[in-house]
């Protein structure tokens, strides 16, 4: 969690440790596409002027298809039934941003369509020990 850190999010470490990951604000349901896309850090929203009002904006293009331009999150109950958190979302706009602009988006990519592609057992020289470290990152982040 140190990069988080770095860009001025001291309390996300804390905050994502502790039961608050699973608060409201930090929920969002989506169509499944969409939410994979999310997921990949191929699609985010950006703040407007205007309170709980986002941009989409994605990697490539055409992940943007079939979508809105913007998107405004309303709620008929803000106390038990809140709107996502502005900062969660922005922190997850910054992370995509620098996920795509480093090329490491495409490395998760990459791992993503390995773990798809194990069949049976692992390569016994080794050779496939990054892919497996993925995919048990991602059996306990969910």
């Amino acid at each position: 969690m140190f990069p988080v850190t770095r860009f001025g999010h001291e309390e996300h470490p804390k905050t994502l440790k502790s039961l608050k990951v699973h608060h409201l604000e930090n929920v969002m349901t989506l169509v499944l596409d969409f939410r994979s896309m999310f997921d990949n850090l191929d699609i985010w929203f950006v703040a407007t002027n205007e309170e709980n009002k986002y941009k989409l904006e994605a990697a490539r293009d055409y992940c943007l298809h079939g979508y809105p331009e913007h998107v405004t999150f309303r709620t008929s109950d803000p106390v038990e039934l809140p709107v996502p958190s502005p900062t969660y979302l922005d922190f997850h706009a910054a992370c995509a941003k620098v996920a795509n602009l480093s090329g490491a988006a495409e490395f998760i990519d990459r791992l993503d369509r390995a773990i798809d592609d194990i069949t049976t057992t692992l390569d016994p020289n080794g050779a496939s020990t990054e892919t497996l470290e993925h995919a048990l990152y991602q059996a306990l982040a969910y």
